[in-house]
């Protein structure tokens, strides 16, 4: 047995005190939706396993991509074959493993999981020292979105750790946090198990318009026969604008399944904050912008029920912002003062 792989192996008899005291044997996780599964039973069972002893590999290939997923250590070497022939505590028995230390000297490199498409849940069987911290990291496109660090669980067996994270990640890396005195940081990985895509980014929409734009003054007075003259110079408005992708093309009523929404703001004279006020200046309660054969989007606001002085802010939201956001939006504004 080399050096290295006695650095797996041992077990030293630390006083769960010391450890405590060390940092061992503690839990952190930046701020972040991930959660730490109690045990296999929380998976589906309709997850994609991989199994490194299936691929027809011997001691010290390189590890290929294997069902989407790209292996590969964070020192820029590739990801090495190895016979681990402990035991599974998860997943299918066999022989192969990953090891960050078969192909590397001190200090061991992470291991990077690159996946083609955004999942949600992980899984996998790992040995470590059991003085160690198993460190993981989960990024999307690019950006860190959650890290957890846990105690490892032991290095007689290949122990499950499993994660589940709804808003999904494209790439993990998988660390083991060794004592730099003990030169550990070793471990053996198997059994990779992950589910289907998570669920896709909403579409990036651009507002243009508003048409036929109000951002003008309306002079309010008591006086019945002005109120006659406002209301027949200023019937019920309907505003109108154009939902764009990315690539320019109009998102029409055939192409969401949510109608963008209209917000009505109320702004008082001398400043405070704005108050919704679009139940109350809607026609019929409908706060949807209705889809027009042009491709537009429009909704009729009844002015006259803008009663209060001081500033309206008409704007178009998105009604599901879980399909899509509007940015920019389209903005209307409509001061009245008495």
């Amino acid at each position: 047995m080399t050096s290295i792989q006695r650095s797996l192996h041992v077990t030293l008899a630390v006083s769960a005190v010391s450890l405590l005291a060390l940092g061992f044997g503690t839990a952190d996780a930046v701020a972040g939706p991930t959660i730490v599964l109690s045990g296999p039973g929380e998976l589906s069972g309709s997850e994609t396993v991989i199994q490194f002893d299936d691929q027809g590999l011997v001691a010290g290939d390189a590890i290929p991509m294997i069902a989407g997923v790209d292996f590969q250590m964070t020192d820029g070497t590739p990801a090495i074959y190895m016979d681990d022939p402990y035991f599974r505590e998860f997943g299918p028995a066999g022989l192969g493993a990953i090891s960050n230390f078969a192909a590397s000297s001190y200090p061991y490199p992470d291991l990077s999981l690159l996946f083609e498409e955004p999942v949600t849940t992980l899984a996998f069987a790992m040995r470590a020292n059991p003085v160690d911290n198993v460190q993981v990291t989960f990024f999307s496109d690019g950006a860190m979105v959650d890290q957890l660090t846990l105690a490892t669980r032991g290095s007689d067996q290949l122990y499950f750790y499993g994660f589940s994270n709804p808003d999904g990640f494209d790439e993990v890396v998988v660390d083991v946090l060794g004592n730099p005195f003990l030169h550990t940081g070793a471990f053996t990985f198997d059994n990779l198990t992950f589910d289907g895509s998570a669920a896709a980014a909403p579409s990036a929409l651009a507002c243009e318009g508003f048409e036929s734009p109000v951002d003008h003054a309306i002079e309010r007075s008591r006086n019945a026969e002005h109120l006659m003259q406002l209301s027949r110079s200023l019937p019920r408005k309907v505003f109108t604008a154009r939902l764009v992708d990315a690539d320019g093309f109009d998102m029409t009523g055939d192409d969401l399944v949510s109608p963008p929404v209209v917000r009505v703001s109320h702004m008082m004279p001398r400043g405070g904050e704005e108050a919704d006020v679009t139940t109350q200046v809607v026609m019929g309660g409908e706060d949807h912008f209705s889809a027009r054969p042009d491709g537009s989007w429009s909704i009729e606001l009844d002015q006259h029920l803008m009663r209060g002085p001081g500033g309206y802010r008409v704007s178009m939201e998105s009604g599901d912002d879980l399909e899509y956001t509007i940015e920019p939006t389209c903005e209307s504004r409509i001061v009245r003062k008495r």
